[in-house]
């Protein structure tokens, strides 16, 4: 949408991390609805080619995997954070309470655009997608970024109307959002989402035990237990001891278990193994579960 990004590249050999910043905000000096609409890089669903969908899903198929739509890490159906890039993230969170008719405009042409994204991608797999996974971060270590009550004027609209079109055309449907957001977890429930990614039990009033209690049997949660460590910088006792940890307190709960986002290519693959022969071996252990535990990963870089 015209947020210009810049590749940065942090440490050095095999530690290399390799990530896009975001540089410039192309909205950030806009003063009124006239600018917003005279804004010319608005994306538009038809720059892109949905014909090529079905065939991707059908060789994928073919090789028994499942098929999950979530575009890439900086091109997810989201509101807020495409909102941040091309505002800027201080300059969204004052409009959201002193210029609410210019953050409407934005979240909802960033909303509309992913929508009929989302839905022109979804005619074009047909029945060959198995999970819609979005992904939008609410939260920070100690909280939301915004109150329970604005995001529910702002931002629910738009995350049910993604929901009801993953729906509509029969997936699951996942969201991602990192930090501490349990003052929505009902509304997200209420909406139809199907699964939570993740839950991070070390930032605030995110505990596995209490949100079991008031949620666990009418959503999935995955629950990336090395999620605030590099696994190159975990010793495998504190791996068990955190993999042990998360599967007490989810017993009898449905719930998955990934580690978040990137296993560093650095990581022994002693460790690696130890954590997923873990979480498997659980699985195996209860065979009269109808909903076993599940262990996923995030990219592994080896």
């Amino acid at each position: 949408m015209g947020s210009a990004r810049l590749r940065v590249e942090a440490g050095a050999g095999e530690k290399t991390a390799v990530y896009q910043e975001v540089v410039s905000f192309p909205l950030a000096s806009a003063r009124s609805l006239g600018d917003l609409r005279r804004y010319r890089g608005w994306a538009n669903p038809d720059w892109f080619d949905y014909a090529c969908v079905r065939e991707q899903v059908t060789e994928a198929r073919q090789t028994g995997k499942v098929i999950v739509f979530m575009g890439d890490r900086m091109n997810r159906c989201a509101q807020l954070k495409p909102a941040m890039y091309l505002r800027g993230i201080e300059q969204i969170l004052l409009d959201l309470s002193q210029s609410p008719e210019i953050a409407d405009y934005i979240i909802q042409r960033v909303a509309e655009f992913y929508l009929e994204y989302a839905r022109r991608t979804f005619e074009a797999a047909g029945d060959g997608i198995d999970l819609f996974f979005y992904g939008d971060d609410f939260g920070t270590q100690n909280g939301m970024f915004i109150s329970p009550t604005m995001w529910r004027r702002f931002l629910r609209p738009g995350f049910h109307a993604l929901v009801e079109l993953g729906k509509r055309y029969g997936y699951w449907v996942a969201h991602h959002s990192c930090g501490s957001i349990k003052p929505i977890i009902p509304d997200l429930i209420d909406c139809g989402l199907d699964i939570l990614n993740p839950i991070q039990p070390d930032v605030y009033d995110m505990n596995r035990l209490e949100l079991k209690r008031l949620f666990g049997d009418r959503s999935v949660f995955m629950d990336p237990s090395l999620s605030s460590v590099r696994f190159p910088s975990v010793l495998l006792m504190t791996c068990g001891m955190r993999c042990r940890n998360a599967l007490q307190a989810w017993d009898q709960a449905a719930a998955s278990f990934s580690a978040l986002h990137i296993i560093f290519k650095p990581t022994p693959l002693s460790g690696t193994l130890r954590y997923s022969s873990m979480l498997i071996g659980n699985w195996v252990g209860t065979g009269e579960q109808e909903l076993p535990f599940i262990s996923t990963f995030g990219t592994v870089y080896l």
